[in-house]
């Protein structure tokens, strides 16, 4: 994207390498505070009222949130590690393709796009759908990536649709604002990624086109050009039959000319 490259000349040494790394380990610092005092964690999540009421820290301490499963008492330890883990991956392999700056950028597109929902919508945020970019950005990149989950192997593209089933199922009940804040939190992916998206779609279905005007002109090789209306005979039938159009407008071969048939009548039998 020719934007950011331009960006990226004058800005690129303010960029954060490792930045991905850097929240991931602190979003583990949150976890082990949360288990020592699980309220700690409502001090960050984005709320648009508390920020309103001067708790502007709240723009960005709610990345440092991971999505917590299970109850306060039993918070779900194996997926929480997990998911750091992939996470960091992510972050790992989209700087590895992208650079530090670009990713950068990637992920405060992502954070405006939540703030904007917050305030437009309102509702409570963490970093989830800021993992949902993450992989939905790498799986775009690099879809047949395979991953180990649990004791079998598969791309990662499989995972990023399964993600993706979960966060619709998810959005089912859910009002329209919370779809449109599902959108605008998702924002970084589709300005990265959905020009190309949209490109692809029309090379496709250029393709499509053509492929479905080839098999057309295919079928009509396969069919007869010239029909004789009296004994149905064709060119394909019968290669070296010549056929004419007679003044009644209809096509005859030439065994069956209406003038030709009419010489016939005529001529005198022999007795």
């Amino acid at each position: 994207m020719r934007w950011i490259d331009s960006l990226e000349m004058k800005y690129g040494r303010f960029a954060i390498h490792g930045v991905v790394r850097l929240i991931v380990i602190i979003q583990a610092g949150v976890f082990v505070l949360y288990l020592m005092e699980p309220r700690f964690v409502y001090l960050l999540y984005l709320q648009k009222d508390l920020v309103l009421h001067g708790e502007v820290w709240r723009l960005v301490s709610y990345m440092f949130v991971p999505r917590l499963t299970g109850s306060t008492l039993t918070p779900d330890y194996l997926w929480i590690t997990f998911r750091l883990l992939f996470t960091w991956m992510l972050g790992d392999g989209l700087e590895s393709v992208w650079g530090g700056f670009k990713l950068n950028i990637y992920l405060l597109i992502g954070m405006v796009g939540t703030i904007i929902a917050a305030f437009a919508f309102g509702g409570v945020f963490d970093s989830w759908l800021l993992y949902y970019s993450l992989l939905y950005g790498f799986a775009t990149i690099d879809p047949n990536y395979p991953i180990f989950f649990f004791f079998f192997q598969m791309p990662i593209k499989w995972l990023a649709l399964i993600s993706t089933a979960f966060l619709v199922l998810g959005l089912l009940a859910a009002p329209l604002s919370q779809w449109m804040a599902t959108v605008l939190a998702l924002a970084n992916y589709l300005i990265f990624f959905g020009p190309d998206t949209l490109k692809m779609l029309k090379h496709y279905n250029t393709v499509a086109g053509r492929r479905r005007r080839f098999e057309t002109q295919l079928m009509r090789d396969d069919e007869a050009v010239h029909r004789c209306t009296v004994c149905n005979r064709t060119e394909l039938s019968d290669p070296d039959l010549d056929f004419r159009v007679a003044a009644d407008g209809h096509e005859y071969c030439v065994d069956h000319l209406p003038g030709k048939q009419d010489a016939r009548n005529d001529t005198p039998q022999a007795h």
